[in-house]
């Protein structure tokens, strides 16, 4: 999805997401949100996401699956 629509979608002009964000880094003094190049278990989980290589869950397992750890918690 373009950048502009994500913007409109949230209200805003492509002019004051620009702002908003380096305003974000004065106050936060440096990029607002992690930047981290990937690790080899990272990367090859990425190459495997590609190749849809994996177990592969429907939604609602996955709902299921996470219902049950937080209840777990």
């Amino acid at each position: 999805m373009p950048l502009f629509l994500i913007f409109n979608l949230i209200g805003l002009t492509t002019s004051q997401a620009i702002t908003l964000f380096m305003k974000r880094i004065q106050y936060e003094r440096g990029i607002p949100f992690e930047l981290k190049i990937p690790n080899a278990k990272t990367l090859q989980a990425m190459v495997d996401a590609d190749n849809n290589i994996g177990e592969t869950i429907t939604y609602e397992e996955f709902m299921k699956e996470s219902e049950a750890y937080v209840k777990s918690l």
